[in-house]
């Protein structure tokens, strides 16, 4: 049969009822931009949407480049694209690729669950998700007891910006460390080492021979692993010239002899050593079941563990996604190329870092996996309304966003002198909001200021789903969390709490929590002057 297809549809139907109906020409992924193309079609708008489906796709069916980076302003659809393009990936290779050979490196539990409905949507399995710090923990659990996260971090600069700590951190974090580490492993060459001679029975090694083996035959085996190579080459010689096996007792022996060559094997140790050969101070000393490893050290300690002992790469990931670029240090993005050799899609936003100091990952990225970059900038933000992008681009010096026209109420900026007057503020609107939304969000700064007005919104007979770094779940209604445990994450509606603090870190902290509104903005300042009793400033009753 033969036809003619003159226009193209796309509707969603839901309880019977019609949700939006709009000609394309093209396939529109994301629900807002199908929303509005419901509700006003004209032609303008058709044309801005078909550009935005059209440079989405430039990154959803990119097959060619090994490493795509994609940087967006929020309310781009980055992650939307991120996940679409995984599915793409998965229906185009089919033959090489499933659903256990992606990794993405999300930011926590909860954005890994808020996520979650996504690909099945697309008719692809969901894939494994972790975070970086998760992943560090795991790596460094025969070094200590625990590790800070990235969240203790903040918390600690929140609380007391100590500019000499952040300087540390910085530091410790950069392309300066790995030289400084670079030159600390040479000493160590000589310095780690005790090396004598082996014997066992009537046989011997002597100490000359083990010098040669160890600094010329297996130069190129890292350092801590480089023992066990030469007493493999021993053993298979003794061997050898025996014609038999070694018993187990006599390579215990052996094991020992070669073991206490070693000044030490505890990394832990070692990096304390390196620190205060730098002038900071050492590390507590305390047996391995007491000690908890600062965030500023993390990574900086696996980075000289791996380098001390190697590290396989994982063969089994053939595509890794990296989520929130601009929260990843020089040293991390390096470690991470350590790991993983294989296609990466790493996406985020300059303008949403957690730290005062805004870093380009654009320009040091080549340094560290080459030149098989392509690079793509997403401009258009539209999952804000304009109201909401304008003010939170004013708030980082973004002076003219590239905004789609989607309007809605004006950002209210509210000031109390109490948490009492705002959680009675979000109490007094919440039946009308959750009649109008889905969800809705109340955002602070600090995990002490959450777990506060948590509190107080439960005294008010509000049952909100609060979000700490350990929860893995993300629900509808009102949710109450930090503005760093929300990132990545979207509600209808935002009220943002915030203390009197203001610039650098603070001003990030702001941006983050205005960047999560979709709709309604409401940016609530606790100050300690006396404020008028709000509630003769509310609006109607509704």
């Amino acid at each position: 049969m033969d036809g003619l297809i003159k226009s193209k549809w796309q509707y969603k139907v839901k309880h019977g009822k019609m949700v939006y109906a709009f000609e394309s020409d093209m396939k529109i992924d994301d629900e807002i931009l199908k929303r509005e193309l419901g509700e006003n079609g004209d032609v303008r708008l058709k044309n801005i949407v078909q550009t935005i489906q059209r440079e989405q796709n430039s990154i959803i069916r990119n097959t060619k480049d090994k490493i795509l980076v994609v940087q967006g302003s929020a309310g781009s659809g980055k992650t939307s694209v991120a996940l679409h393009r995984i599915a793409y990936l998965l229906y185009h290779d089919r033959k090489h690729l499933n659903s256990s050979n992606i990794l993405i490196l999300s930011p926590n539990g909860v954005f890994s669950d808020y996520i979650s409905h996504i690909l099945p949507e697309l008719g692809e399995e969901n894939i494994r998700e972790m975070s970086f710090d998760l992943f560090a923990y795991r790596e460094l659990q025969d070094t200590a007891a625990d590790c800070e996260d990235r969240y203790h971090h903040l918390e600690r600069q929140l609380k007391q910006l100590d500019a000499c700590g952040r300087d540390r951190y910085e530091w410790k974090q950069s392309a300066s460390y790995i030289a400084e580490t670079e030159g600390y492993l040479v000493e160590l060459e000589e310095e780690l080492m005790e090396i004598r001679g082996v014997s066992l029975r009537n046989w011997q090694k002597s100490e000359h021979e083990i010098v040669e083996l160890f600094y010329y035959k297996f130069q190129d085996t890292p350092l801590l692993m480089r023992m066990d190579a030469v007493m493999e080459y021993v053993v298979d010689e003794y061997e050898t010239l025996r014609d038999r096996s070694i018993s187990e007792e006599d390579q215990f022996s052996l094991k020992e002899q070669f073991d206490r060559m070693y000044v030490t094997r505890d990394i832990y140790r070692i990096y304390s050593d390196f620190m205060e050969r730098l002038g900071y101070p050492a590390l507590p000393d305390v047996p391995p079941e007491k000690r908890i490893i600062e965030y500023e050290d993390v990574f900086p300690m696996l980075y000289l563990k791996y380098r001390l002992t190697g590290r396989a790469k994982q063969q089994k990931i053939k595509h890794l996604v990296i989520d929130e670029m601009q929260d990843y240090s020089y040293l991390q993005y390096t470690i991470l190329s350590y790991l993983f050799s294989c296609r990466m899609t790493i996406l985020g936003d300059r303008a949403q870092t957690m730290e005062e100091k805004q870093q380009d990952v654009w320009k040091f990225l080549p340094k560290i996996f080459g030149r098989d970059i392509k690079k793509i900038e997403l401009k258009k933000s539209y999952r804000n309304t304009a109201e909401i992008g304008r003010y939170a681009g004013a708030l980082i010096g973004i002076r003219e966003p590239e905004l789609l026209e989607r309007h809605g109420s004006a950002v209210e900026e509210i000031s109390f002198s109490k948490m009492e007057e705002a959680a009675d503020l979000v109490a007094h609107y919440a039946e009308h909001d959750l009649e109008k939304y889905e969800t809705i969000a109340v955002l602070t700064r600090t995990e002490e200021q959450a777990q506060n007005i948590d509190m107080l919104l439960r005294k008010r007979d509000l049952e909100p789903s609060y979000i700490d770094r350990d929860s893995s779940a993300f629900q509808t209604g009102i949710t109450v969390t930090t503005f760093y445990l929300a990132k990545g994450l979207e509600f209808d509606k935002v009220y943002a709490v915030r203390g009197m603090e203001d610039g650098g870190i603070y001003r990030q902290a702001d941006y983050i929590c205005a960047t999560r509104a979709l709709h309604e903005l409401v940016m609530v300042r606790i100050s300690e002057e006396k404020s008028k009793k709000f509630l003769d400033s509310l609006k109607k009753s509704l």
